[in-house]
């Protein structure tokens, strides 16, 4: 599975972030089979965290966004 991570508006992903990300996939992985890429980005706007993820699988995108006051609660 390839993960990529990327931060808008300066913002830096930090490896606690990575980590709780693969957790969250890895976990994913159990249930879907064949995830060929996932793309996650962060962003940070005036009072909102805000996580997204792109899931590529054989003939299928999958996207989620999360919007909340702590970055980890998107996340989850």
């Amino acid at each position: 599975m390839n993960i990529s991570f990327t931060g808008h508006k300066q913002l830096d992903v930090t490896d606690s972030l990575r980590e709780r990300c693969i957790i969250k996939f890895h976990a994913l992985e159990k249930h879907i089979d064949n995830i060929q890429k996932i793309a996650i980005t962060f962003t940070v706007e005036k009072q909102s965290e805000i996580a997204e993820a792109t899931v590529s699988l054989p003939g299928h995108t999958l996207h989620a966004k999360a919007e909340s006051d702590d970055m980890y609660k998107s996340i989850d």
